[in-house]
């Protein structure tokens, strides 16, 4: 091992070091290779039967891997039993204890650990402002609703300062408004705590609201892990290009280059400039994503490229309009 590997061991609280699972015939994660660095939001995301909520499983312990190593703090873990991993899990259904109240499920994990009752009425109260929830300290889980459960689990599960939080689509039973609410509500606490939050997702936009980093999954192999941004303009796939965001994706030919630009033959011959692909030749696939057009009607001077196209479909989608068009090849 040389030292920049290991620096960046130290810089991760987890490590999937060549990971798989395979159940009888089933190979559900291929390979995985990945850290996951101390204090960020790091989200994994793909459809479902990718192989997302499987590496969590595993991360949690829930499930051993068939073969590699899962390290956390820098010590292998990968046959520890759930409980003596110092994660935590927060799934769909938040599991709250019914007869009690909201102080006391937050403070159940320390109580179980014998921590002094003043120490407990300390961080409970803490936590309890951290998911501004202070106020409802003495009700009972069935007198909230749902956004306010979720954060009583939130502050279950933190209170006791694992290394990880782990969250399995903890958002899924929302309704879109406050989803969408809770989202940055998520980022805030992972920021005010500075836990490491690995959070599992099929939601593209979730996951590029509140993640420093993602993993985008398909059937069961790692496609890319970069930054939102990263992911966003430049995918290396065409599976990653199609699932996050819209994406147009237009088969094409490199036809020369000029100016620093790559020229690429597409939708019928027209041909547009590309920056950042030079050496590449022969046939490719261009993505331009939707917000990069511009609909005309006149043919477009300077150095913007044209493709001649006729309009399909307009739909109204309120703060959007969604055009359908069509090349003179059919793209």
């Amino acid at each position: 091992m040389t030292d920049h590997d290991q620096a960046d061991l130290d810089a991760s609280v987890i490590v999937i070091d060549h990971v798989a699972k395979r159940f009888a015939d089933f190979v559900a994660v291929h390979d995985a290779s990945f850290s996951i660095g101390r204090g960020e939001f790091f989200s994994m995301l793909g459809p479902s039967g990718c192989g997302k909520t499987t590496t969590l499983r595993m991360i949690a312990g829930f499930e051993s891997p068939t073969s590699g190593r899962i390290l956390l703090d820098g010590e292998d873990v990968s046959q520890t039993p759930p409980y003596r991993r110092n994660v935590n899990t927060v799934f769909q259904q938040y599991a709250l204890f019914p007869h009690m109240s909201v102080f006391d499920n937050v403070a159940f994990g320390l109580r179980s650990r014998k921590v002094a009752k003043a120490e407990v009425t300390r961080r409970v109260g803490e936590m309890l402002e951290i998911v501004r929830m202070e106020e409802f300290a003495k009700r009972r889980p069935v007198q909230l609703s749902g956004g306010q459960q979720q954060r009583v689990a939130l502050a279950r599960a933190l209170v006791n300062k694992p290394s990880a939080l782990l969250l399995d689509e903890p958002l899924a039973a929302l309704d879109l408004k406050l989803r969408q609410a809770m989202q940055l509500e998520l980022k805030r606490i992972q920021r005010d705590t500075e836990v490491t939050f690995v959070f599992v997702t099929h939601d593209q936009q979730e996951a590029l609201t509140m993640s420093d980093h993602i993993a985008v999954m398909s059937a069961g192999w790692v496609e890319q892990i970069g930054s939102p941004t990263e992911i966003y303009h430049r995918p290396s796939s065409p599976f990653v290009a199609g699932f996050i965001g819209e994406a147009n994706l237009l088969p094409g030919t490199v036809a020369g280059g000029s100016g620093g630009h790559t020229e690429v033959a597409v939708a019928g011959g027209a041909v547009v400039p590309v920056d950042g692909v030079a050496g590449i030749t022969g046939p490719v696939l261009l993505m331009v994503r939707p917000e990069r057009v511009e609909v005309e009607r006149q043919t477009p001077n300077g150095t913007r490229a044209g493709i001649p196209t006729v309009i399909q479909e307009v739909i109204f989608r309120g703060a959007s309009v969604h055009v359908a068009l069509a090349a003179a090849d059919g793209t």
